[in-house]
């Protein structure tokens, strides 16, 4: 039988979603390779008089439904049977469907306008669809990431303003003590999906707010909870959405440049009439997925590096490396996360540092700083 630890699981969580990479990037690649793509808009262009519209849509849409069909399989291994296998769900299969099919309509609607936009300025300006492209899904992105704690996250979580005094003090001085304005502190019923711990810092301008899971307040000390949400602070303070969102450019800008030259390249390969043609949407959603994956090692390593500023920073406002290190203890517990994963997955796959790493951050600051509040007390 076996062993269901830590590393299984994530090694499990790795797995399959390598496995659901690979099959998307060769669903695409076989659709264009194998002349279906061309087919399919040919068969459209029949049905409706080859009206640019109707065909459009038509073909967006079936590529989605044939998306769900295809995938829906896979989604429900790693978001239902894994999950419960290793005991990290709290929901039925009904609940978790229900999740499953509203975050599917967000991603199809989110998706189709990011379609149209591409299609829209591909036809109108086959020489400078790339950058404007990149520019307006950027403006696209920065309000999307503006709405989601008020319009996204709450289709999924209730939210409401933490109560807790002793708490909200605390982090009240941590957030004076940094200069920094908090717009609000929310606590989201997080156990209704899992057993999982979490905290965020999300939202922009006048959305911004630091959430806290409901299990995070249930099973964790003030002293902890205070140490993560002196890391989300951390991260305001320092401005990492900004740059996050500045990186997010750069990136559209260079994944968007490729598939213009690799679509103008292949432009009359495989049946397809052009940049122009809706069936070589898919060629450059191909392009699109293999650049993510090549630059996925170097966005986080930056990301990682954003998490270590974020932890020392908490370590010094809050001076308490004990609470910070039995923190990272619970997290790694209760989300079942691999203390010390290999350096290799690590690199490629990890947006945060190890556990192992974070607290051996935290066991130096407590040898270079021996007076702190967790030995005062």
């Amino acid at each position: 039988m076996e062993e269901k630890t830590p590393k299984s699981y994530q090694r499990e969580k790795l797995k399959w979603a390598i496995a659901s990479y690979i099959l998307e990037m060769g669903a695409l690649a076989l659709f264009v390779l194998t002349y279906l793509s061309a087919i399919l808009r040919s068969l459209l262009e029949k049905l409706f008089a080859s009206h640019l519209i109707p065909v459009f849509i038509g073909y967006v849409a079936i590529i989605a439904l044939s998306h769900l069909v295809l995938f829906f399989p896979l989604s429900f291994k790693r978001g239902y049977l894994l999950e419960h296998k290793y005991g990290m769900s709290n929901q039925t299969f009904g609940a978790w469907l229900r999740d499953y099919l509203k975050m599917t309509a967000v991603g199809w609607f989110s998706g189709f306008i990011a379609v149209s936009v591409v299609f829209y300025l591909l036809r109108r300006n086959p020489a400078g669809w790339w950058w404007q492209s990149a520019f307006v899904l950027w403006v696209g992105y920065i309000f999307l990431v503006h709405l989601t704690p008020v319009l996204i996250l709450p289709l999924f979580f209730k939210f409401k303003r933490l109560e807790d005094r002793v708490i909200l003090d605390r982090i009240s001085n941590v957030s004076e003590a940094a200069g920094v304005r908090i717009g609000g502190i929310y606590e989201f019923n997080m156990s209704r999906m899992t057993r999982s711990a979490n905290a965020a810092v999300t939202g922009l301008g006048s959305t911004r707010r630091i959430l806290l899971a409901d299990n995070l307040l249930y099973n964790f000390t003030p002293d902890e909870i205070t140490t993560i949400a002196a890391h989300e602070i951390a991260h305001h303070k320092c401005r990492h959405m900004g740059k996050i969102i500045t990186v997010n450019l750069i990136l559209l800008f260079i994944l968007l440049c490729g598939g213009y030259v690799i679509i103008n390249y292949s432009s009359t390969a495989f049946g397809l009439r052009g940049p122009q043609d809706v069936a070589s949407l898919p060629l450059l959603a191909f392009v699109l997925g293999m650049g993510s994956l090549f630059f996925l090692p170097m966005v986080n390593s930056l990301l990682r590096m954003f998490e270590r500023e974020a932890d020392r920073l908490s370590l010094i406002w809050c001076g308490n490396p004990e609470a910070f290190i039995s923190m990272m203890q619970k997290l790694t517990s209760e989300n079942l996360a691999d203390p010390s994963p290999s350096p290799v997955v690590e690199f490629i796959f990890h947006s945060h540092p190890s556990a192992q790493k974070r607290i051996a951050l935290a066991l130096s600051f407590k040898e270079c700083r021996p007076e702190t509040q967790g030995d005062k007390g």
